[in-house]
């Protein structure tokens, strides 16, 4: 297959600290004293096994970068007349340009295909200036393999994680019954309630996408003594009920489409309107652009603005998360503009205390 390499080659051209560090991903106990060759051996024999059952869990994202490798082998089978899966079963994209360019803003993103990294699924390499992404050869054959062994149902997993996200993010804490019975009322195939619940709970134990108990799932930004308030006291109210659109918007943030307008607005007043003290010199102030930690840090600050207007805390919880990296408006005007933007944030989030409901909503 093209532009691909073996397992064992892309193991070997890690250090022995990052082959280590993928061993504890998988919880592999490994002796004190161990050489890298037999680290090597370990993972390789590991990966593939624990690869195959963890396909199932994987992003749209993490999917995706194994596209261009599966439609060479779709072509390689319709070149030789063989049967097997077509591009439009896999929901696999033909346009190379499209293609390269999603590959190309995973790849420059280093957050987006952490989990394939961590767990030795895929490698980030460097090649002078270039950065690229390498997938090992018999990962992406087993990856087909699965496809074909699943059929359709590959899909509808991929339909429940979006389901599960959306509904963490509209509601902050989901029974499961809740999320079933959204699902199968949306939905013609059929998956047992068992499933769905097996599948809520691997995915919790297998990634930081969820939180999972014996009763819900939540959102993992929740503190525990938010989860305690909004489990204790919103019981007996009704869950507000999306459209399949709205789901769709909420699989990818915590925001729904009547508040991330005002956010837009808010995120860019806060990018070009404020300044963060630098912590290594009090007399230095920075701005958005000025360094990876810099951005980092205003990333932080618009996370944390979004868990707040979920929550619908008011100004004074605003004022402590500008607080703490010292982020501080160029005028007065810019500051209460910023506060008149969040507050109509709050007024059109729709709320975890609420079940998913506006405050415009309360009769």
């Amino acid at each position: 297959m093209k532009n691909t390499k073996p397992l064992k080659t892309l193991l070997n051209s890690q250090l022995k600290g990052q082959l280590k560090l993928i061993a504890e991903e998988h919880n592999i106990d490994l002796p004190k004293k161990i050489k890298k060759a037999e680290l090597v051996e370990i993972l390789s024999d590991f990966i593939p096994k624990q690869f195959y059952d963890d396909v199932i869990f994987f992003t749209g994202n993490e999917l995706f970068i194994y596209a261009e490798k599966i439609r060479d082998i779709i072509r390689d089978l319709d070149s030789e007349k063989k049967p097997g899966l077509n591009l439009k079963d896999l929901n696999i994209n033909m346009d190379n340009e499209e293609l390269d360019k999603t590959k190309a803003a995973l790849v420059a993103d280093p957050w987006s295909l952490s989990f394939l990294t961590a767990s030795g699924y895929g490698f980030r390499m460097n090649k002078g200036s270039d950065n690229f992404y390498e997938v090992p050869e018999e990962l992406v054959h087993l990856y087909f393999k699965k496809i074909e062994a699943l059929g359709s149902e590959f899909n509808h997993y991929q339909l429940l994680q979006i389901y599960i996200l959306a509904m963490v993010n509209l509601y902050g804490v989901c029974t499961y019954k809740q999320l079933y019975d959204l699902f199968k009322r949306n939905n013609r195939f059929n998956f047992s309630f068992e499933k769905v619940r097996d599948y809520i709970e691997q995915l919790s134990d297998k990634r930081a996408m969820v939180e999972a108990t014996e009763d819900d799932f939540y959102n993992i930004f929740l503190k525990p003594s938010q989860y305690d308030m909004l489990v204790e006291y919103n019981q007996y109210r009704k869950y507000y009920s999306p459209d399949k659109d709205e789901i769709l918007f909420y699989a990818d943030g915590l925001l729904g489409p009547e508040a991330e307008p005002i956010f837009k607005e808010l995120a860019e007043l806060l990018f070009f309107k404020t300044t963060v003290r630098n912590p290594f010199d009090a007399q230095e102030e920075l701005a958005v652009g000025d360094g990876e930690w810099v951005d980092e840090v205003y990333e932080a600050i618009l996370n944390q603005i979004k868990v707040a207007s979920k929550i619908g805390d008011g100004v004074a919880s605003l004022l402590e998360i500008l607080y703490i990296p010292d982020c501080t408006f160029d005028s007065l005007n810019d500051q209460d503009r910023f506060f008149k933007l969040y507050l109509e944030l709050v007024d059109k989030t729709r709320k975890w205390a609420l079940k998913g409901a506006l405050y415009s909503d309360l009769k």
